[in-house]
Parts: structure tokens; C-alpha cells; sequence
């Protein structure tokens, strides 16, 4: 194992910039998929709206804080404002209220830059697991680590959109990467480094406040060494005092109105911790850890490398040094923070991945050296079955990262059903629709619904003047999964063949993502369908 002051090779940089390259091109294949419409609200919602309006009025308070994601609203204000200078005749040196207007014409440009922050985001992320890898046990392991953080299709699919999924990878690995710096070479700089980082990453998502907590760890572990050392003790409170003071900075200095508007920082943060969310609650804290190690992670890695890393993580917490440890501290307690909110979601277990890409990687070049040796083969052939079997691991998640990009680059079933409605519907006629269906930018029908149709009764919508109506099985689906707890929404669905007339559905397929769509002509108001299903 080399030390991780030791300087990388030549072929290590050269290996290292085809990494990169690669997981660009990966992250890059479909990142305009499905624009200009907007299929995804929450890019629109969360994160571009938020940052146009601040680029627009040069108020920086975000206007919600339930990410908060900072990382990402404050910067793509920035690139906002360039590209409405350059782009559209804005106002260089000032705010442009016309800022928002263009938005809103060119929304698909608008949210193209976004999604290409978040692609910046996910290849920093493979850079930083390197870094991280590499400071923690050697160069092979750590480009194999983040090698292995390239085909997790979960992650390209979220990289690809205006989020801070991506942006909570690169923070994590960031914050990890200086906090074993500080570890392995304490002094009040790294240690502030350290705390600006973790400080920046609890700005990107609230749930990496866990890294602080492993900051403090270090910070224990560094004076439990320094014990009896006099002077140097003194030296070593400063940097650990310094660590946490840059921590509540770094956190300040990023999401600022999150002190100056607290009431209704703490409102937000409230609605977002909300107990109740369809197809996402229902389980205990134990349930969650529980569903986390057992399908979210598998889910989210493959079962050949999550297995992997299994076992490289149990090596290192039999074997390994401090430093290595500090990741399954962060993994663990980073579990064990999101297990107890009454949510579950399979993107939250996003930031420990260069974890476990990490400890897989370990796992796969020691037993590659292992077996070279007893092989009596040369270090660089130990490294090369390495590199194979991770390959090996990596065989169908590649192939599916692949096919999505193939998808990706083909309008989704949402969009196939809006260009359908546009063909098909007379503008002004009204239809009933709920998330996921299709995307309802620049759309002339009349629209009404709910985030979920199956809450209220279709007489409801009937009252409102709907003639058509349009469901999604990312919505159905999600009822299903809990049947006894949701019969009355499953009757909703169920009794729509009887009561409406299917006129139209977008189905997915092996080339075509997406959820079902299906789109009823309401029975009761007699209007023409306007064409045949």
C-alpha cells in the first residue's frame, strides 16, 4: 500500500483523465432528454425558479428551505445571469427583471445549464472519490473506486436533472476526503478546512450534518493522540475549536437566510419532515435501516458489488487503520440518521456510495494482489484481475446505464402523451391529470387534478368541467404496493375502464422510458374523443 503523500504516475494521471472523460460522456448521453418539456417539477420548482428569481432581482433569499440546496441555487444564479447577458441582451453588471421572462420562453435552455451543473457535480464526485481513495489506501484503489462509481444508473438518471443528488456525492467525498487530512496531519488549517467542507455539504442536503459528527470524531481521535503533549495539546484544541467554528461558517456563509428568515426556514424544514408520503412512509426506523441495507443499496449498486464492498468494509473494520474506519463511522451513522425520519427514499443513500465503491474496490485489489502472489504473478497482473473482476461486477449494471442512455435520448411516455393531447384536444378543453402524466408547460388545455387524482372522487373533477382525465403508474403503482392500507384509491383506478373510455396510452418499453399513461374520455360529458385510441 502506498502512502497517500506519495505522488501519482504518470499512468495513474493519464488512467485517472479517461475516468473522468468516461463518466462525462456517461453523464452527458441524454442530458437534454425530454426538453423543453417539463416532466420533472421539481427542476423547475426547487431549483430553477429559485435561482432565475434570484439572478432576476438580485435578492438572494431562496424562498424556500427544504434542501436546502444552496450548492446548487446559488451558483446556477450565477449562470443565469451570464447566459441571459450573452443569450439574450440582459444586463451585465446588475439584476434584470427580464431575466424571468426569458426563463420561462426558454425553459429548455434554462434547465439544460441546470442539468449540466449537476452533471459537473457528478463527474467532481468521481474526482473526489479518487481523492479520497487515494488519500486513504493507494492510486489502483482508488481509480478502481471511482470507477465503480460510474455505471449506477440511479445516479446518472438524477445527475441528469436540475437537482442536488449529484452535488451531495461530491460534498460527501469532499468533506471525507479533507477530514482525513486533518486526521492523518492535524494543524488549525485542515482542520478548518475540513469544517468549511463539511459546512458546505449540510447546505447541499441537511442529512450530511452526519460528517460534522464525524469532524468531531477526528477531532477526538486527534487530542486522545496528543494526549500529555502540553503545547501541542493547546495547538490541537485551537484546530479541533477552529473545525467546528468553520463548520457553522461554511453552513452561514452558504444558506444565510436560513438564520435571517429562521421562522420560516423551521416551517419549511417542517413540511419537508412531514410523516406521510405516497409510496415512500409506513415503516419504522428499524424498517427503514432494514429496507436501506436490504433493497435500497442493493438497488441502488447491484448485488455484486454491494456484496463486495460488504466484505471490504468488514476487512477494514477488522484490520484497517483509523482513517478507513472514519468512512464506515460516516456510512453507519449516515444510515442511521435517514432511517429515522418516517420517509424512505432509494436517492438517499446517494452520498455514502463512494463508501461503498471504496471498500469494494479495496476489497477487489487486495484479493487481486492476494492471489497474484500466491500465483506468483507480478504486481501489475494482480492489479489487472482487479480491474477484471470489477469489470465483471460492473457487467449488467454497465449494460443498463447503456440502454438508459439509449432511452434518454427518446421522448418519454410523458411526452408522447402530451403530443398526443396536442394533436388531439381542442385548446381550452379541460382534462383531469396527476403527476407523471405528461408535462403541462405551454399546454392550452384547462387543467385540473391533484398531485394524486385517486384522493378526491372522479365526480369531483367531473364538477370541474373535465372531459378527459389522465393517470400515471408512477402514482398507481405506488398504491398498489400498500393494498390494504389504499382500497379506495385502487377502486378509483380500477373503476375508470367502466366509467371513462380509454383513448389513449403511452406504454413503456425497452427503448422507451417512463411510466404507463393512460388518458379516459369522461363518459358523462359526452365530447368527442377526437381520435381513435
Amino acid at each position: 500500500m502506498l502512502p497517500s503523500s506519495a505522488r501519482a504516475s504518470r499512468r495513474e494521471i493519464v488512467c485517472l483523465a479517461a475516468l473522468l472523460t468516461l463518466g462525462a460522456l456517461v453523464y452527458l448521453v441524454g442530458v437534454a432528454h425530454d426538453l423543453p418539456y417539463v416532466v420533472q417539477g421539481d427542476e423547475v420548482g426547487f431549483f430553477g425558479y429559485p435561482a432565475a428569481r434570484i439572478a432576476a432581482t438580485g435578492q438572494l433569499h431562496p424562498g424556500w428551505f427544504g434542501h436546502p440546496a444552496s450548492t446548487v441555487i446559488y451558483p446556477l444564479s450565477g449562470i443565469y445571469h451570464l447566459w441571459h447577458a450573452v443569450a439574450h441582451g440582459g444586463a451585465w453588471l446588475r439584476p434584470d427583471p427580464r431575466l424571468i421572462a426569458a426563463f420561462e420562453q426558454h425553459i429548455g435552455q434554462a434547465l439544460l445549464l441546470g442539468r449540466l451543473l449537476s452533471v459537473a457535480y457528478g463527474v467532481g464526485a468521481l474526482w473526489a472519490t479518487y481523492r479520497l481513495g487515494r488519500r486513504l489506501f493507494d492510486g489502483p484503489t482508488a481509480l478502481v473506486g471511482a470507477a465503480l462509481l460510474i455505471p449506477v444508473p440511479a445516479l446518472v438518471l438524477f445527475a441528469q436533472m436540475v437537482r442536488n443528488d449529484s452535488a451531495t456525492v461530491f460534498y460527501s467525498a469532499l468533506a471525507l476526503w479533507a477530514i482525513v487530512g486533518a486526521l492523518e496531519r492535524p494543524s488549525v488549517g485542515r482542520q478548518a478546512l475540513a469544517g468549511l467542507a463539511c459546512g458546505l455539504a449540510i447546505s447541499t442536503k441537511y442529512y450530511l450534518g452526519a460528517l460534522a459528527l464525524i469532524l468531531l470524531l477526528a477531532d477526538g481521535v486527534i487530542l486522545w493522540r496528543g494526549r500529555g503533549l502540553g503545547g501541542d495539546r493547546r495547538r490541537l484544541l485551537a484546530g479541533a475549536l477552529a473545525g467546528l467554528v468553520a463548520v457553522a461558517l461554511g453552513f452561514a456563509l452558504t444558506t444565510p437566510y436560513f438564520l435571517l428568515d429562521f421562522a420560516a426556514a423551521w416551517g419549511d424544514l417542517r413540511a419537508e419532515l412531514r410523516p406521510a408520503h405516497l409510496g415512500a412512509d409506513g415503516l419504522s426506523p428499524l424498517q427503514n435501516l432494514w429496507w436501506y441495507l436490504s433493497v435500497a443499496m442493493p438497488g441502488v449498486l447491484g448485488w455484486g458489488r454491494y456484496l463486495v464492498a460488504l466484505v471490504g468494509a468488514a476487512g477494514l473494520a477488522w484490520r484497517g487503520r483509523g482513517a478507513p474506519r472514519l468512512l464506515l463511522a460516516f456510512a453507519g451513522l449516515f444510515l442511521l440518521g435517514v432511517s429515522a425520519s418516517p420517509l424512505h427514499w432509494e436517492r438517499w443513500v446517494f452520498p455514502i456510495l463512494p463508501v461503498a465503491c471504496l471498500c469494494c474496490a479495496a476489497a477487489l485489489v487486495r484479493g487481486g494482489r492476494w492471489l497474484g502472489q500466491r500465483r506468483g504473478l507480478s504486481p501489475r497482473s494482480g492489479a489487472a484481475l482487479a480491474v477484471l473482476a470489477g469489470v465483471a461486477l460492473c457487467a449488467t449494471p454497465l449494460y443498463d446505464v447503456a440502454l438508459q442512455g439509449v432511452r434518454q435520448t427518446r421522448p418519454s411516455t410523458m411526452v408522447q402523451a402530451r403530443v398526443w393531447l396536442d394533436a388531439n384536444l381542442a385548446p381550452g378543453t379541460a382534462i383531469a391529470r396527476e403527476e407523471y402524466s405528461f408535462p403541462t408547460n405551454g399546454c392550452a388545455l384547462r387543467l385540473v387534478g391533484e398531485y394524486a387524482l385517486a384522493e378526491e372522487p372522479l365526480g369531483h373533477y367531473i364538477e370541474q368541467g373535465a372531459e378527459y382525465i389522465a393517470v400515471s403508474s408512477a402514482i398507481v403503482d405506488r398504491y398498489y404496493r400498500e393494498p390494504g392500507r389504499y382500497r379506495e384509491q385502487i377502486a378509483f383506478y380500477e373503476g375508470l375502464d367502466a366509467a371513462a373510455e380509454l383513448v389513449y396510452e403511452a406504454t413503456p418499453d425497452r427503448w422507451t422510458s417512463g411510466p404507463t399513461v393512460k388518458i379516459y374520455r369522461l363518459a358523462a360529458q359526452g365530447a368527442p374523443a377526437g381520435a381513435s385510441p
